[in-house]
C-alpha cells in the first residue's frame, strides 16, 4: 500500500498514521479513513453519495451526512495549518466544496 506525501504531510494507510512535519497528528478513525478516500480520488470531484457510500456505508438514517460534514470536513480542512495560525480555514487548498 502506497504512502502519499504532500507538503509537510506523510500519510501511511497501511500503519494508519498522519505525520506532519515528523509528528504524528492525531485522528479518530472515521476521519482517517475519510482522508484517505480523498487522497485516492483527489484528482476527482468527489460527490457526497459516493463519501458517505465509501467511508460511512454501515451508518444508516437520514440526516446523518449533514451531521457527519458539519464535524468531519471542517476537521480536515484544520490539517492544512499549524495550531495558532490566523488564516481561515475555508482557505484550506486541499479541500474544496463544489456546489
Amino acid at each position: 500500500m502506497p504512502r502519499y506525501r504532500f507538503d509537510e504531510f506523510i500519510l501511511s494507510p497501511r500503519r494508519r498514521v498522519l505525520l506532519r512535519a515528523g509528528r504524528e497528528q492525531p485522528l479518530i478513525p472515521r476521519y482517517f479513513d475519510l482522508l484517505v478516500f480523498l487522497i485516492e480520488r483527489r484528482r476527482d470531484a468527489v460527490h457526497r453519495r459516493d463519501i458517505f457510500d465509501g467511508v460511512w456505508r454501515d451508518t444508516n438514517g437520514d440526516g446523518v451526512w449533514e451531521q457527519l460534514e458539519s464535524m468531519t470536513v471542517p476537521k480536515q480542512r484544520s490539517l492544512c495549518f499549524p495550531v495558532g495560525r490566523d488564516e481561515k480555514q475555508t482557505n484550506c487548498h486541499y479541500l474544496g466544496t463544489c456546489s
